[in-house]
């Protein structure tokens, strides 16, 4: 009976030994975990900057929209650009590597309503995937429009 306890208690270390290994594997990979990449947009050197794109509603009685990013979150308040959307998809360059936040201003008489977006606009390192080591870009579309008009 103590050897088949043994046994048990052999197998089920090495069950555990095996799964420990295959996540060491998993998360120590150099394309930060993009199995499906497309290959067509990698870009062979690696990227400093790239556009971030902002989608916002426009419409009658919405023609033009103010935008403020900020670099960070919203209450960080690290104001980058100003400016004011005339159509549906405007965008600015900004470095890469970095947390953004966009808020729309829409106003319409004397209501005034505010729409804000925040993501990561992160750049990879892909290796083992594509031709040589290459560089993809993830983020970058933040979404400001109204949800209801």
């Amino acid at each position: 009976m103590l050897k088949f306890h043994l046994f048990i208690r052999h197998m089920r270390m090495k069950i555990i030994n095996a799964i420990l290994i295959s996540s060491c594997f998993f998360f120590l990979s150099c394309s930060e975990g993009f199995d499906d990449v497309d290959c067509s947009e990698c870009m062979p050197d690696m990227p400093m900057e790239a556009a971030l794109y902002i989608d916002v509603t426009l419409n009658e009685k919405y023609q033009e929209v103010p935008v403020i990013v900020f670099r960070g979150r919203l209450e960080q308040g690290d104001t980058i650009v100003v400016d004011t959307i005339y159509e549906s998809r405007g965008f600015i360059d900004v470095p890469l590597n970095e947390y953004y936040t966009v808020m729309a201003e829409y106003k319409s008489g004397s209501s005034v309503t505010y729409a804000i977006d925040g993501d990561e606009f992160n750049r990879y390192k892909i290796e083992g995937q594509c031709d040589g080591t290459c560089w993809i870009i993830r983020g970058g579309l933040y979404n400001v429009q109204l949800k209801y008009d």
